[in-house]
């Protein structure tokens, strides 16, 4: 008989006490382990995220902003113009000036845009009936006229300025002259001036224009826009307690028509301008035309006959003769001087020196010797205003 013999199956020993729980404290410590590895990795990507990720934003929001207007308010630079020595913005102080023959038939009255005008001379033509030119820069306006013809002498004054000259016709020396000078000329052209009939008003008194369409005239003919001058010498207004007390000054060019008085305000420190005995006021604005230097300027006069066109005068533009300088309520005897054409007139006191002149409106009236102009001067007792 065989007999099978099996293997006796061996019975693992049970684990100590020990042994079970050292096993526990493993378990424990790799949980701890991980929990720990895991807060640390967290806290990585946490800063990871918030270095690269939240900066980006930030700084793609701070770009955004940049592109806002700022609320500071930026002060525009200024500038003091060569033709008033008044201060305007850069980018309009030395615009090329502009010359703008202007009527003064009383027919044209009241005109426009004077009172824009940094400089304004008034001479006599023909028959008594003084007429302007207005040199405008800086100031715009959206009216400029009655415009009227050229004559030599504004010419000639217009050349002390490298300017623009606009008109509307002219005398038969002037309009010669616009040409042998080389003169930048706007004459009167269609689609720049306007008629603007009145009735019971000739025509000659109607055509109008305005500082803009001008300036674009003057872009058209492809003219230089950078002009070459000399500015006379400005200084600050004299204080109230210096200022002179000459109130008032008249005019007489020809007829009452043509009377101009000039009233000084010693307050504001201007002159303000009456014609024909009334306030001479400005067509658009209402304004009473005002100056803060007011220049008498003796010229020389003399009737001219030309062939086949009507007789004119002549000034003597060129040289030297008297003045008469009105400034902070002071008469100042002076002595103008000019060389050429193109110069520009100076005006020199008793002492030789050159005049300074108050920043503002300057008005050249223009007088030959047989004019004589009448100054008052206030009293204790006068206020010196208007």
């Amino acid at each position: 008989m065989k007999i099978e013999v099996k293997p006796a199956i061996e019975n693992s020993p049970k684990p100590s006490l020990k042994n079970r729980l050292w096993g526990d404290k493993q378990k424990k410590i790799r949980t701890i382990i991980c929990i720990i590895i895991g807060i640390v990795i967290i806290l990585l990507a946490s800063t990871i995220y918030a270095k690269f990720f939240v900066k980006e934003t930030a700084s793609t929001e701070t770009k955004k902003t940049s592109f806002l207007p700022s609320l500071k308010k930026t002060e525009e630079k200024k500038i003091e113009s060569p033709l008033s020595g008044v201060e305007y913005a850069e980018n309009i102080a030395k615009r090329h000036p502009l010359g703008v023959m202007v009527e003064n038939h009383p027919d044209a009255r009241p005109q426009s845009g004077l009172d824009k005008a940094e400089i304004i001379y008034e001479a006599i033509t023909e028959g008594g009936i003084t007429r302007f030119m207005g040199v405008f820069g800086p100031r715009v306006t959206e009216e400029v006229g009655p415009v009227r013809s050229a004559r030599t002498f504004f010419v000639t004054w217009i050349q002390e300025y490298d300017g623009y000259y606009a008109h509307a016709g002219g005398s038969k020396d002037g309009l010669a002259q616009i040409a042998s000078d080389g003169v930048m000329d706007l004459p009167h052209t269609t689609g720049y001036f306007e008629r603007q009939p009145q009735a019971g008003i000739a025509s000659e008194h109607t055509l109008y224009t305005s500082i803009a369409n001008l300036y674009k005239l003057a872009e058209a003919k492809k003219y230089d826009t950078n002009a070459s001058f000399t500015s006379l010498k400005f200084k600050s207004d004299e204080e109230l307690a210096k200022r002179g007390n000459v109130s008032e000054v008249i005019i007489p060019f020809s007829t009452d028509s043509y009377e101009v008085k000039w009233l000084y305000d010693k307050t504001e420190n201007i002159y303000k301008r009456s014609m024909a005995r009334v306030p001479h006021k400005d067509k658009i604005s209402g304004n009473q035309l005002t100056a803060k230097n007011i220049i008498i300027q003796t010229v020389q006069r003399a009737p001219i006959a030309l062939a086949g066109a009507k007789p004119t005068f002549k000034f003597t533009t060129e040289g030297s003769g008297k003045a008469t300088i009105l400034r902070d309520g002071q008469k100042i005897d002076a002595t103008w001087k000019k060389s050429t054409t193109s110069e520009r007139t100076k005006f020199f006191d008793s002492t030789g020196a050159e005049i300074k002149f108050n920043r503002g409106i300057f008005w050249y009236e223009i007088v030959p010797p047989e004019i004589t102009p009448t100054f008052t001067e206030a009293t204790a007792t006068q206020p010196v205003a208007n």
